[in-house]
């Protein structure tokens, strides 16, 4: 069996990939600061709260 199809080897190749993942997937903040997508929609919201304690 080669190396590449056996299942030890397979196992620790994903064993790997899934310690590594957190450190490789981009995190986006949350902070509409950082957003102005984001920042639009939250003065929005504010917006109609503000209209609707008239």
């Amino acid at each position: 069996m080669s190396e590449e199809n056996d299942p030890e080897e397979i196992l620790r190749r994903m064993e790997t990939l899934i310690d590594e993942a957190p450190s490789t997937i981009p995190t986006k903040s949350l902070d509409p600061d950082d957003d102005p997508i984001a920042r639009d929609f939250a003065e929005t919201v504010k917006r109609g709260a503000a209209s609707n304690d008239e």
